[in-house]
This record gives C-alpha cells, sequence and structure tokens, in this order.
C-alpha cells in the first residue's frame, strides 16, 4: 500500500512545439511531445546566409583610368579662376559710395560663377556613371558607386581608389591629381580672399560714407 503522505514527483517539463536541432545536423519540428517526420535539412539551410560576391582579381596594370576619369579628376581646375570673374569692385563701390549698379553688377557675376559651379557638379557626376559603368565592362564587381560624386570629385575618387586597389595594381594617379588641385584652390582661394579683404577695407576706409 503507498503511503498517503508521499508527494509524486511532478513530471519534467517538455519543451515547447518548435523546430529543433536533432543532433543529426537537421533541423526537425517537435510536437511537444516526440519528435515528428518532418525536417528541413541541416541546421544552417535553416538561416541562409545572402550570397557575398567576391571582387576577382583583373591583370595587373590594367588601363583602368579613361578620360571620363581624368574629367572627375581636374574639373576642379576649371572651377578655380572663375572666383575672379566675380565683380569684387562694384561690391566695393556699393559699400563705399552706395552705388546700386555695382552691387548689381556684383550679384550677376557672382550667379555665374554658381552656374558654373553646378554646370561642372553635372559634369563631375555624368562622367562618374560613366566611369563605373566602364569598370563594370572592364570586370570589375561592385566598383564603387557613381553616385557618391554627389558628394564630391574627391570622395567619389577615394572610394574607386579603394575597390580598385582590391582587384588589380594602381597607382591611382587622378585621385592624387584631383587632391593636388585641391591644394591649389585652396591657395588661390585663400589669396583672392585676402585680397578681396584688403581692396575693400582701403576703399571703405577712404569712403565719404564712413568718415
Amino acid at each position: 500500500m503507498s503511503d498517503p503522505n508521499h508527494l509524486q514527483a511532478p513530471a519534467p517539463q517538455q519543451p515547447a512545439p518548435g523546430w529543433y536541432p536533432d543532433g543529426t545536423g537537421a533541423v526537425r519540428w517537435w510536437d511537444g511531445a516526440a519528435w515528428t517526420a518532418h525536417a528541413q535539412g541541416s541546421a544552417s539551410a535553416a538561416a541562409p546566409h545572402p550570397e557575398v560576391r567576391e571582387r576577382p582579381r583583373l591583370a595587373d596594370h590594367l588601363a583602368v583610368d579613361s578620360p571620363w576619369t581624368w574629367v572627375i579628376a581636374l574639373a576642379q581646375l576649371i572651377a578655380v579662376p572663375s572666383i575672379f570673374l566675380i565683380d569684387v569692385r562694384g561690391y566695393v563701390r556699393f559699400l563705399a559710395e552706395g552705388d546700386g549698379s555695382g552691387f548689381v553688377s556684383y550679384f550677376a557675376t557672382t550667379g555665374i560663377v554658381a552656374l558654373l559651379g553646378w554646370a561642372l557638379t553635372a559634369l563631375i557626376i555624368v562622367a562618374a556613371h560613366r566611369d563605373s559603368k566602364r569598370l563594370t565592362a572592364l570586370g570589375v564587381v561592385r566598383p564603387f558607386h557613381w553616385a557618391f560624386a554627389f558628394l564630391g570629385a574627391t570622395v567619389y575618387l577615394i572610394g574607386r581608389h579603394v575597390v580598385l586597389r582590391k582587384v588589380t595594381r594602381t597607382p591611382g594617379w587622378p585621385l592624387w591629381a584631383n587632391l593636388a588641385c585641391v591644394l591649389v584652390s585652396l591657395v588661390v582661394t585663400t589669396i583672392w580672399t585676402v585680397m578681396f579683404m584688403q581692396f575693400m577695407l582701403s576703399e571703405v576706409a577712404t569712403s565719404p560714407l564712413y568718415s
């Protein structure tokens, strides 16, 4: 006879129904009490990984730079001299003498320079698109996207150089030429700004409007 005061141990709790590794490398459906006949291959197949396309190596010293690449690299040289088109003297006449025509001339020339800058930006974007298409035709897998040219020629050329260094030997001359152009533009812009400020201050100091 069993002891009525004896407490029976509770049965172990079974895992909830679901897909579980069954110890054979596959995942199998557990119905809460036992394994079923439903399996899904290996455990790794249950969570497939996205396919990653490797970038194959190209022939060393392949000519990866085209005229479009050099357009991107050297477009900065066209933009730099354009600042000298701005009618600085007209702006100073407006400040020193109150000449409204001087301000109109200054505003008009500044607008022309801005339009030229937008046109060069559009040219760089088109050239980057053509350059990216050419790299794809040469066999470069996932070349640096041409849309990065919207952020500037230097951004596109840096990313382009990083990708190409993974697939071929390239010195990256367009990138270095572009960086040189950026340096030249900074120097020229700084000199122009200093000359502009000196001229403006000297004219304003001798103006009867401020005497």
